[in-house]
């Protein structure tokens, strides 16, 4: 019997995903984190549905990026509203948190892309965890 051929009646083995080696799975979350400066929330979430299955590694860096960008998100949109709806008077508020949201969104980043480079796991400190 050839190796390419099977017995009547077997059924084929089933195929996987490829397990993703060491260092593409540190490649990747180092990646994901400083992808959010190119694609704040498409980066990491392109990278989730498309590796999750290859590296439970890489999949929580992935949600970590994507979480912390999504509230970074509702944080802004929230003192854009309270801006408006006070017309404008808490603006030197909204400007000075929104400056600390911004430092914070510009820092973060940086530190989860230093912890996934030595493979250790980070979470972002008041990120929302809105994608599981």
């Amino acid at each position: 019997m050839s190796y390419s051929s099977m017995p009547p009646g077997a059924q084929p083995y089933p195929y996987g995903p490829t397990p993703m080696s060491p260092s593409d799975e540190t490649l990747w979350s180092v990646l994901v984190h400083v992808s959010v400066f190119v694609a704040p929330i498409l980066g990491p979430l392109l990278v989730l549905l498309i590796l999750k299955e290859r590296s439970a590694v890489v999949a929580h860096h992935a949600r970590e990026a994507l979480n912390f960008h999504l509230t970074l998100t509702i944080v802004y949109t929230a003192l854009g509203v309270v801006t408006v709806v006070s017309l404008f008077f808490a603006t030197p508020l909204t400007i000075l948190l929104g400056g600390l949201v911004t430092v914070a969104g510009v820092v973060l980043p940086i530190l989860a892309a230093v912890a996934a480079g030595k493979r250790a796991p980070y979470r972002y400190p008041a990120a929302i965890r809105l994608v599981r």
